[in-house]
């Protein structure tokens, strides 16, 4: 190798090295900055006690209980005794569908059918 392109080879070498030294440095930088919020205690405070009222909102709602729901109204056909037992449900059968299979074939070139063994002569001889 000539001196003359090792020179500069460790020239592109040196401004790769100060080029990457450069970006490392600003990320960091950049990082720093923005970690630090600009948020003062008084703000925090604040959404603190926000958030302290809607947490005990909650609370509150979670502790009622539901209101009953309506009474289901009888159906036309069935008795009206309200002390009758509940009405049989239904069974539910499930039945598999038959499979569906697909055949593709694919040519492998060993069932013989794009080429027989005697190149077309016919198997005679011309004798």
């Amino acid at each position: 190798m000539n001196r003359r392109h090792a020179a500069v080879i460790a020239l592109f070498l040196a401004v790769a090295l100060v080029a990457g030294m450069f970006a490392a440095l600003q990320t960091t930088q950049l990082g720093a900055s923005s970690a630090a919020p600009k948020v003062s205690a008084a703000q925090i405070a604040q959404r603190n006690r926000q958030l302290d009222a809607i947490q005990a909102k909650l609370r509150r709602q979670a502790a009622q209980k539901p209101p009953a729901l309506p009474a289901a109204p009888a159906s036309p056909g069935a008795p009206a005794a309200s002390s009758a037992p509940a009405a049989r449900s239904q069974r539910v059968i499930y039945v598999r569908p038959a499979p569906i299979v697909k055949v593709v074939h694919r040519a492998h070139g060993d069932d013989g059918g794009h080429e027989s063994e005697h190149d077309g002569d016919g198997g005679g001889s011309d004798d």
